[in-house]
């Protein structure tokens, strides 16, 4: 990303369109990992125990694609291929059962933007 401009929300723009902003769903469902990545983080305790934390959502997520999406579609989020086209919130596949994390890394390693109408 990063070729957008921030609105006033601090929300990557481009074109009226809104960018995911990373772990938006993890804190808005309250991952209890987020919630403590938050906490460390607020109190300037990054590095190894944040660290350590933080490696629990890629090893351990305990949200599913399938909820990921769900969460996705009721924000008006979209999936779109670098030139635009619809990437669809359909399917699965063919990875069946994913975590959110990988999920959203998968997303990301194919180019897949999570975008919505601002």
């Amino acid at each position: 990303m990063g070729d957008g401009t921030a609105d006033e929300t601090g929300d990557e723009t481009i074109d009226d369109r809104m960018h995911y902003q990373s772990r938006e769903f993890c804190k808005d469902v309250r991952c209890a990992v987020q919630v403590e990545l938050d906490r460390l983080s607020d109190l300037n305790k990054a590095g190894t125990v944040y660290e350590s934390i933080r490696s629990l959502c890629k090893s351990n997520c305990r949200y599913t694609k399938e909820d990921f999406r769900r969460w996705l579609e009721s924000q008006g989020y979209r999936l779109e291929t670098a030139d635009g086209r619809d990437a669809s919130l359909t399917g699965d596949g063919g990875h069946g059962k994913m975590t959110a994390y990988e999920f959203h890394d998968q997303l990301i390693k194919n180019g897949i933007d999570i975008v919505r109408d601002k």
